[in-house]
């Protein structure tokens, strides 16, 4: 029963390897390029300032 209770949640899948990445958030792009070529495969990494907009004005909201 179990088993089955699993196969119904909402939760999107995730393979292993992608568990075990470390995620980082950055805030512009070229911090995202260096810590990706640190990591490599290891990192995940998000950008915070979308592109075109301007790290200097940008203003996150709660749910960015």
């Amino acid at each position: 029963m179990m088993l089955l209770a699993g196969a119904f949640t909402s939760q999107p899948y995730i393979s292993p390897r992608e568990a075990n990445r470390i995620k980082a958030v950055v805030t512009i792009l070229p911090q995202a390029e260096f810590v990706e070529k640190v990591g490599g495969e290891r990192v995940q990494v998000t950008i915070m300032v979308p592109p075109g907009a301007s790290p200097h004005t940008y203003e996150p909201t709660p749910r960015s």
